[in-house]
């Protein structure tokens, strides 16, 4: 959750969470059966979504397809519009992407019992081929209400959760440094509920017996590198 630059390394929380549910839920609307889902969640939630600005459109098509097919072949496939060439005159072009509106939000109807239930999109026969992923950068470039954020952030949408972890040395001193109450690096993302068996930590090459034991109690993934 950092943009990388040195003026600007710690990302404003607000903005930050933000910005990650506003990619969570595009990425979401690329398929029919992540569209059903995220209008799964948002009923759960009173309808309770403002992350779309002025315009108030919630499922869109995002992608131009290639033939005629007004919608995606699958539901777990990428949602596509027909291709609309110079030679279309308006009544034409208008009267493609009102079909093609029209044939997707019926399939996301369709679609929605399926996921009604669901907690998670993840493991399931129809589980999108490219799904969101909630990334903490690492411990020093999160505040403490940007990682509870992003924690209830990947509940709320049942999204898996990478980040770093125990990289080096000093890395490790910076976070005993910045988190005095917690007994080492690993149990900063357990106080703000992101270990878990959805939590993918990179590197945890300096991590100490106790935090792998940790980790395999919350059913943690490491990649150690």
């Amino acid at each position: 959750m950092d943009r990388n630059a040195p003026d600007y390394y710690i990302e404003t929380t607000d903005r930050g969470c933000y910005d990650a549910e506003l990619f969570v839920r595009s990425v979401l609307l690329r398929t029919v059966v992540g569209a059903a889902y995220l209008q799964s969640i948002d009923a759960k939630h009173n309808g309770n979504n403002n992350d779309w600005g002025e315009s108030g459109v919630k499922y869109i098509p995002l992608i131009n397809g290639s033939g005629s097919s007004s919608s995606s072949a699958s539901i777990n496939g990428a949602i596509t519009l027909p291709i609309i060439t110079d030679n279309d005159d308006h009544t034409v072009i208008n009267k493609k992407i009102s079909d093609a509106h029209a044939a997707i939000l019926q399939l996301i109807q369709t679609t929605l019992p399926q996921v009604t239930n669901l907690s998670s999109l993840l493991n399931q026969s129809f589980t999108p081929i490219i799904m969101p992923c909630i990334t903490p950068r690492f411990v020093p470039t999160c505040t403490s209400e940007m990682m509870s954020s992003l924690s209830a952030l990947s509940i709320k949408y049942g999204l898996p959760v990478q980040s770093h972890l125990s990289e080096s040395i000093n890395e490790i001193k910076w976070v005993a440094e910045l988190y005095p109450d917690c007994s080492n690096y690993a149990s900063v993302y357990k106080k703000y509920g992101l270990l878990n068996e959805n939590v993918y930590m990179a590197h945890c090459v300096h991590c100490d017996e106790t935090e792998r034991k940790l980790l395999g109690n919350c059913k943690t993934g490491m990649l150690l590198e």
